[in-house]
């Protein structure tokens, strides 16, 4: 098969709106059953409970940008399929989602890991930190606390320092806005990433692209994990 049949059989048909699994019942709303009784007794660090709902709520607002993705993307391919012409501003428009997606999925990680890291603290020492020391995935990847280890992100390193740079390259990269001229030939959403060490121009720029698809499955099955952890250390909770 040559790639332009691999193109017309892969983009023949519109592609399915993936989502973020923040709820465990199709729902908009956070049910009873989805929040946990979480330690807090002396916690520093607030209400932990509240912190993991806002966290799973925040992902379920992130869908409405996903969905947002995808309707954008459809236009943009259609139009460019039918030689019409799309206004620059709807193609920047495309381009502010995705970078309000990577920026904030990668925020929510961060707090995903700073909340394992408290739990886990807690459930081996019976007290808080003083300190998150682990509270973001940079952190988390180069940590060298060997004997605490965060089940749910500890097996998604790869992912993880994707999801890193992708989000700093959208938050650091002065001329990242050059990836809006960068072709898709595929119907569903990429997400392109531009990299150039420390804004050099004299460093060698580089261009990735993660379809959003891969993006949205790879995080599911942490949040799966996560979800479950939280679960275990509310029973464990309850059990002491």
């Amino acid at each position: 098969m040559t790639s332009i049949e691999f193109e017309y059989n892969y983009n023949r048909f519109k592609p399915e709106i993936m989502q973020i699994a923040a709820y465990n019942i199709d729902s908009s709303q956070l049910y009873a059953d989805e929040s946990y009784s979480l330690p807090y007794d002396n916690c520093p660090f607030g209400q932990l409970e509240m912190e993991y709902g806002f966290i799973l709520t925040r992902l379920n607002i992130l869908n409405k940008s996903i969905t947002q993705i995808y309707e954008l993307r459809e236009a943009e391919y259609l139009s460019r399929k039918g030689h019409e012409y799309l206004p620059r501003e709807k193609r920047l428009e495309l381009l502010t989602y995705k970078m309000r997606f990577s920026t904030e999925l990668k925020i929510i990680v961060d707090e995903m890991i700073s909340l394992e890291y408290l739990l886990t603290y807690y459930q081996l020492n019976n007290s808080w930190p003083e300190k998150i020391h682990i509270d973001c995935i940079g952190s988390f990847l180069y940590s060298k606390q060997e004997h605490l280890s965060l089940d749910s992100f500890i097996e998604h390193k790869d992912f993880l320092n994707k999801l890193n740079d992708l989000a700093n390259s959208t938050k650091h990269h002065f001329v990242f806005f050059n990836i809006l001229w960068r072709r898709n030939n595929l119907r569903e959403p990429v997400i392109f990433e531009f990299q150039q060490k420390h804004n050099d121009s004299r460093s060698p720029a580089e261009f990735r692209f993660h379809k959003l698809s891969d993006v949205i499955t790879s995080f599911n099955i942490i949040l799966n994990e996560f979800k479950s952890n939280i679960k275990r250390f509310s029973e464990n909770k309850k059990s002491g």
